[in-house]
């Protein structure tokens, strides 16, 4: 749960900054942790994302993934530990 945790993190805070393919998502996240992880294990992540963390993840007009408005992953991820608790 740990690396989940991570790479939901990296894929937050790269796609506050500016729109991402999932191969590039994919890339970078494999870059970042050393790890070799598939294109499913993102799009998981990313899904979860989207519905427990209810985070705003939308595709541009280029079909990359990008998040506009305001969002903190911390805070969510706060939310979600204490709805489990």
């Amino acid at each position: 749960m740990r690396e989940k945790m991570r790479r939901m993190s990296c894929i937050v805070y790269m796609l506050k900054f500016k729109p991402h393919s999932i191969e590039q998502i994919t890339a970078r996240i494999n870059y970042i942790t050393g790890m070799d992880y598939h294109r499913s294990s993102i799009e998981k992540d990313i899904a979860m994302l989207r519905e427990d963390f209810e985070c705003p993840i939308e595709k541009n007009e280029q079909k990359k993934l990008v998040i506009l408005d305001e969002y903190s992953f911390i805070d969510k991820l706060i939310e979600w530990i204490e709805f489990y608790q």
